[in-house]
């Protein structure tokens, strides 16, 4: 079985995904990154849509929040995650501990309920912190569910 990897989205993949419609559709106020960690062999991709922040407050009001599509076996869902810690330098190995708020798992994928979460779980810890960008040599992930 195919792992997942970090890459910058192609042109066939925006259009076979249709991702134009898929960016139309959010509400975040935002365009999603053009990478994503994929898994090609199964068809299942994960692509961060929006961090949650309000720029207007002190710090940058980073709230830790980010929402995700998610795709897996022909259907698209949104996670929503939250970071909780996170460690280590750029160029080192980093860490985070992040737990998954709500996913949008149609009714008919809620016998593969498990799979799903695995899987997820395996893109976010590929994808590290920062997918394409990540320039660290090792992660480890703790995710809640």
């Amino acid at each position: 079985m195919q792992a997942f990897i970090n890459e910058y989205i192609s042109e066939d993949s925006l259009e076979k995904y249709n991702m134009g419609a898929i960016d139309k559709r959010t509400s975040y106020g935002s365009i999603a990154t053009n990478f994503w960690v994929v898994n090609k062999e199964q068809h299942i991709w994960l692509r961060e849509l929006y961090v949650e922040s309000d720029h207007t407050a002190h710090g940058g009001g980073y709230s830790g929040i980010s929402y995700w599509n998610f795709y897996w076996e022909g259907h698209l869902m949104t996670a929503k995650i939250k970071l909780l810690k996170a460690g280590g330098k750029r160029g080192e190995h980093r860490w985070a501990r992040k737990k998954l708020l709500d996913l949008s798992l149609p009714a008919e994928l809620e016998d593969k309920h498990d799979l799903v979460l695995k899987d997820l779980e395996a893109a976010l810890t590929e994808y590290k912190e920062a997918g394409v960008l990540s320039k660290s040599t090792s992660y480890k992930l703790t995710f809640e569910v």
